[in-house]
C-alpha cells in the first residue's frame, strides 16, 4: 500500500512539474520564433553611389531584410564605381560614421548609406 501511495505522489508530482510552465493559465507565453515575428531592416542607397552589402551578402533587390529580435546585423558599403565615390556616412546604424558597421535590431530600421565625392553630395 505505501508503494503504491508513493507512485501516486511521485506521478501526481511530475504531472504538477509539467504543467507549470504551461501558458494556459495566464502565464508569461513563449517567444514566436514564426514567420513575422522579427523586425523589418529597410536600407536605402542614397543616390545609388555605395555598393552595399549586408551580411556579407550583396543588398537585395528589395532592401528589406527581416531579422529576429536582438540580431546584430553586419553592413558595409563602398563607392561605386571605386574611385569615384567614397564612403561618406550611414544614419540609423550602431556606427554611423564607419564604412563596415553593424545594426542592432531592437526595432524596425530604417537605414541610409551615402557615398559620394567632393562634387557629387548625398544632400
Amino acid at each position: 500500500m505505501k508503494r503504491i501511495l508513493a507512485s501516486v505522489a511521485s506521478v501526481a508530482f511530475l504531472v504538477l512539474l509539467c504543467h507549470c510552465g504551461s501558458t494556459s493559465g495566464g502565464g508569461t507565453p513563449p517567444n514566436d520564433a514564426g514567420p513575422g515575428s522579427g523586425f523589418v531592416l529597410s536600407i536605402a542607397n542614397i543616390k545609388d553611389w555605395c555598393a552595399i552589402t549586408v551580411d556579407g551578402a550583396a543588398l537585395n533587390a528589395t532592401a528589406s531584410y527581416t531579422f529576429d529580435a536582438g540580431t546584430v546585423v553586419p553592413l558595409s558599403a563602398v563607392g561605386s564605381p571605386p574611385g569615384t565615390f567614397t564612403f561618406a556616412f550611414w544614419t540609423d546604424t550602431d556606427n554611423n560614421t564607419s564604412a563596415s558597421t553593424t545594426v542592432t535590431m531592437d526595432a524596425d530600421k530604417n537605414v541610409s548609406a551615402c557615398c559620394q565625392n567632393t562634387v557629387m553630395q548625398c544632400n
